[in-house]
């Protein structure tokens, strides 16, 4: 054996790098050649690389049955002063210096003070005459500080950002989340709208792939803007400064319009249906999502459709609800806030208002107990004076409307009339009375009243005597 030191290395790294040159071994000739290709945590090695994972050194060793050692370390199998290859090369070959055989095989990757930063497993390798080629990646883990910096330059609406177009825009702060590639984990850190640029310092790893999000807040933390407007940045760090621009796009303000359009339980609206429904003013509410203060628009009913101006901003979501309103604007139905994302320019919007029935019930008072005529509230010897009346559905017992005749009682009437009555089968019961003292009651209870159209919804009612 020799001992000369390889490639005039110090003691230290001839330790773990070299060895004696063997003249006749189970592994000597001159037919075959053993060579790899390796890259590092997936990259191609460079000087840097290698130095960022403590490894300076690949090395080669060989053995004819597995030595049951840890690969790399001085002794455990044999090496030649040639098979010692810098780590930034990224290839080794032997040369013709193998026999044809099946021997066992194991390649480190080696600090310079001998240590074994990664090595592959013993394996048994039969060898053909000629190239024998392999490949590994060494992932070994690193060494040493972070490398690598993200450098973050925002632009709002392409120009350079500064106070004035911070304040303009309503920014106060640039959000930075990052992540390692294909992770959940998240990470964020936060600098100044105005200052335009920020570092992150070296807080990263050379060759590490990450993914970037970046978010242009106001003073409540709202996202005004994000880059990339979907998903993440992906790049895989450089060691030093890794420069991003991020292009933010300023606040649109209002630009988007809502067109409305309406029907009358799904007729068209007109003079017709909107008179029929008792409804005069359709009335369109907005607010911002999250916020309880609300902007109103007013169209005639009649008109059907209606446009507003550019309220709504496209970067932004609404609410909107909508009623249909009588003369004396009060609601004859309401559809209740839901969710409006609106696109720039014209979105459309068709509501359907479900309003119900205009009822009218005539009513017939008994002239006496028995085979009665039947008429007016004078109609009687004593007349009706006063009335009560409940509209319920039996159904659901939901009652629509009531008098109370003990305690508010209403004068007698011909008929009565109700508007925006629910469609359903309904029963009217009616109590009525002389003037005081009382000297005649009645009482009817008349079911099967149908609501069934906007209009035209009519019924007669007998109420019959019950004292006299």
């Amino acid at each position: 054996m020799s001992g000369r030191r390889v490639l005039g290395m110090a003691a230290a790294a001839l330790a773990a790098a070299a060895a004696c040159t063997v003249t006749v071994s189970f592994w000597s000739g001159s037919e075959s050649s053993a060579s790899l290709d390796w890259t590092i945590n997936g990259n191609a090695p460079s000087a840097a690389l290698c130095a960022a994972v403590g490894g300076d050194y690949v090395v080669l060793r060989v053995a004819d049955g597995n030595p049951g050692c840890t690969p790399g370390t001085e002794g455990c199998g044999e090496t030649h002063d040639n098979w010692v290859w810098d780590c930034a090369a990224g290839t080794a070959d032997t040369g013709l210096t193998l026999k044809p055989a099946t021997l066992h095989m194991a390649w480190a990757l080696v600090a310079a003070d001998g240590t074994v930063r990664e090595a592959t497993a013993w394996s048994a390798v039969t060898l053909r005459s000629g190239a024998n080629g392999f490949t590994f990646d060494f992932t070994p883990g690193w060494v040493g500080a972070p490398d690598a910096a993200a450098v973050s330059t925002w632009t709002l609406d392409g120009a350079a950002a500064d106070a004035a177009s911070c304040v303009a825009a309503g920014a106060e702060t640039v959000r930075l989340t990052y992540r390692i590639a294909g992770a959940t984990g998240e990470t964020s850190e936060s600098y100044a709208c105005a200052d335009g640029t920020a570092t992150t310092g070296n807080i990263f790893r050379m060759t590490q792939r990450y993914e970037f999000r970046w978010e242009l807040l106001d003073a409540a933390g709202t996202a005004l803007s994000v880059a990339p407007a979907t998903g993440w940045q992906a790049q895989t760090m450089a060691a030093g400064d890794n420069p991003f621009t991020v292009a933010f796009a300023g606040p649109t303000g209002p630009d988007a319009t809502v067109a409305a359009s309406w029907t009358i339980r799904g007729a068209a609206a007109d003079a017709a249906s909107c008179d029929d429904a008792l409804g005069t003013t359709v009335r369109l509410h907005w607010r911002e999502a999250g916020t309880v203060d609300d902007a109103t628009v007013d169209w005639t009913c009649a008109d059907g459709t209606g446009t507003t101006a550019e309220l709504f901003d496209s970067s932004l979501d609404y609410e909107l609800a909508w009623e249909l309103l009588d003369a004396e604007e009060h609601a004859l139905v309401r559809i209740d806030w839901a969710a409006f994302e609106p696109v720039a320019g014209e979105n459309v919007q068709g509501v359907d208002f479900l309003v119900g029935g205009r009822l009218t019930v005539t009513l017939e008072w008994a002239d006496k107990l028995a085979d009665p005529a039947w008429g007016g509230c004078t109609l009687p010897p004593d007349d009706v004076a006063e009335l009560g009346y409940e509209l319920e559905d039996p159904a659901t017992s939901t009652v629509f409307d009531a008098i109370d005749l003990a305690t508010a009682p209403m004068a007698c009437a011909a008929t009565l009339e109700w508007t925006n009555v629910p469609f359903a089968t309904w029963t009217l019961t009616v109590d009525g009375r002389a003037a005081s003292p009382a000297t005649a009651t009645w009482h009817a209870e008349c079911t099967d009243i149908v609501v069934d159209a906007v209009t035209g919804n009519t019924a007669t009612c007998q109420v019959a005597m019950t004292a006299s």
